[in-house]
């Protein structure tokens, strides 16, 4: 499948990933990060706009190698052509966020009762 990316990002002229991006090993390491890269570049040339990817994650939780999402997202970041393009937050900054504007009482609550977070 990885091969059908390679194609697709020829195709279509882009160049998304730097010359250190290897499509088998960082293909799959950032698998999921990478699918939705590549699904934005699509819809961003469909449409005829920019895209970012804004990853949110619970900063409680870690990789299977036992480091933090935002570590490995850095990771991620650093075979990207333009890192700037690529975001991560945490939930728990969200949580903060609200917590802040009087008019999200709603959210509010649901996110700071959320057993996970």
């Amino acid at each position: 499948m990885r091969a059908d990316y390679r194609e697709f990002m020829e195709r279509f002229d882009v160049r998304l990933f730097n010359d250190s991006f290897d499509f088998e090993s960082d293909g799959n390491r950032f698998y999921q990060l990478f699918r939705n890269y590549l699904l934005g570049a699509a819809l961003s040339q469909r449409w005829k706009i920019k895209f970012w990817l804004l990853a949110i994650v619970n900063s409680k939780n870690t990789n299977l190698d036992g480091l933090p999402h935002e570590t490995e997202f850095g990771h991620f970041r650093s075979k990207l052509v333009d890192p700037s393009t690529a975001v991560i937050i945490t939930w728990q900054q969200v949580v903060g966020a609200v917590k802040e504007d009087p008019q999200l009482g709603e959210p509010r609550s649901y996110l700071t009762s959320h057993p996970l977070l």
